[in-house]
């Protein structure tokens, strides 16, 4: 991803586990890798970042979830050529 991948998001998915205080987030693939993922509460707000390196692949699994609360996800993502456009907000179904 980063800059020399182009648009990030690509393959963004996010869903919650059967256990709905967890959540698994897959990112798209990039040799050059090296992603932030935020969650937040609101497509606006950015709750919690995580940073998931190329050498750690791009599934993230969130834990500790409020059940019935709405989460939304988007990848911002950075290389040695530079950081990406934060990608677009999706929601945690």
């Amino acid at each position: 991803m980063g800059v020399q991948c182009g648009r990030n998001s690509q393959g963004l998915t996010a869903r919650r586990d059967r256990d709905a205080r967890n959540a698994v987030i897959s990112g798209g693939r990039c040799p050059a890798l090296l992603d932030t993922t935020c969650a937040g509460q609101s497509r606006v707000e950015v709750v919690s970042d995580y940073q998931r390196f190329a050498d750690q692949g791009t599934t993230l699994e969130l834990r500790a979830l409020t059940v019935r609360q709405e989460y939304w996800v988007a990848i911002e993502s950075f290389d040695e050529n530079g950081v990406s456009a934060l990608g677009p907000a999706i929601r945690i179904r």
